[in-house]
């Protein structure tokens, strides 16, 4: 089967191997960029796909951990999270109650300038003192293990939270198959052990 992909505009020819289905034909159209970000982030804060809405989800909850992904990954969570925090705050959790978690996996541990650069001056304000670089040698706890018997260990923050948000990306990943999603919370805030 012949058809094309486009790359940075141009159409590339590409040849399927004979017996390969395709799932997928057409043209997938790039969105347009949101005129306000944050107001988009808010939308889909109150209206998630198959979750109850952050603020709902806050509710009854004393203490809340947000794992977000270190500045090597592009993720701009300087615009989610003012969000995420007005959300946690219409539930009953207030910032003095939120922590952030970078989540950094083994990588090594970002400056504070870059943490600020990561999730922005308004959030780095609100949680001062109460934003944490992940030490996957350090402050971990044992939660269990997996089926062939390794030791699951994750920051004590998460482990003791009543809730734990997530901001990071889901991108193909050249070696990994997907890098972000799950990955925030193993290996982003496990022990070194686990990982």
């Amino acid at each position: 089967m012949s058809l094309y992909v486009r790359v940075q505009g141009e159409k590339i020819p590409v040849e399927l191997p004979e017996g390969w289905d395709l799932i997928l034909e057409g043209e997938v159209t790039v969105p347009s960029e949101a005129s306000d970000p944050r107001e988009e982030v808010r939308k889909a804060l109150q209206s998630p796909v198959g979750a109850p809405p952050l603020e709902e989800l806050a509710k009854g909850k004393t203490e809340a951990v947000v794992l977000f992904d270190d500045p090597q990954r592009l993720t701009p969570a300087y615009i989610a999270f003012p969000e995420v925090l007005d959300a946690l705050n219409r539930g009953g959790v207030s910032d003095e109650r939120i922590w952030a978690l970078c989540a950094v996996g083994t990588h090594s541990a970002p400056t504070p300038e870059q943490i600020r650069d990561k999730i922005g001056e308004e959030a780095f304000e609100r949680l001062r003192g109460r934003v944490i670089v992940h030490d996957p040698y350090g402050d971990n706890v044992p939660i269990g293990r997996t089926h062939r018997g390794g030791l699951v260990e994750v920051n004590r923050l998460v482990v003791s939270a009543d809730l734990v948000v997530g901001i990071g990306e889901c991108m193909p990943h050249p070696m990994a198959g997907f890098g972000g999603g799950p990955k925030i919370l193993m290996p982003g805030v496990c022990s070194f052990r686990s990982v």
